[in-house]
């Protein structure tokens, strides 16, 4: 039996959308106007719990390896001044977490020196889930279900659940 949870193929799936993505909307909708566009500054995008958006969230930084949502070791890319080629230290050879958010008052946190303190910082998943829905084909002149079942195809739309207590920011 085909179902949503057994089909394959998420490489559509990127939530939220990017930076460039958002502003591409904002100047789709002012349509070219330069006094709404010019003053356009985005940042993000990014979330917050709506009990504390002062203290947003953004993705934790890729030289922080996350294991059980805390930073686990930070690395960083060392090349004395003799050898032809680098590396990364501390050497960890592990699975880590990915796709963690760090909340910004521990952004200033994570730095080299302070290595033992970014080993106790906790991060978040995604405040989001995706539901996947199957759907018979769409109809080809419309965004609509197309009823007639004897084509034989199938649509899978990724729609994103945001938890209720959770904003975005961008």
């Amino acid at each position: 039996m085909i179902s949503p949870e057994n089909l394959v193929g998420r490489s559509g799936s990127n939530f939220p959308p990017h930076t460039a993505a958002l502003s591409g909307l904002f100047a789709a909708h002012y349509k070219g106007n330069m006094d709404y566009l010019k003053k356009l500054q985005l940042a993000g995008p990014f979330w917050s719990w709506s009990k504390n958006p002062q203290n947003f969230y953004v993705p934790t930084p890729f030289n922080c390896l996350v294991k059980n949502d805390t930073i686990e070791n930070l690395i960083s890319w060392y090349k004395d001044s003799e050898a032809t080629e680098g590396e990364w230290l501390p050497s960890v050879v592990d699975k880590f977490d990915k796709g963690s958010w760090i909340a910004i008052r521990h952004w200033k946190q994570i730095t080299l020196e302070n290595q033992q303190q970014c080993q106790r910082i906790k991060v978040t998943s995604s405040p989001w889930k995706y539901t996947p829905h199957l759907h018979p084909r769409l109809r080809e002149d419309e965004r609509r279900v197309d009823e007639d079942l004897a084509r034989g195809s199938l649509f899978l739309e990724n729609a994103v659940q945001l938890n209720p207590d959770a904003i975005l920011l961008g």
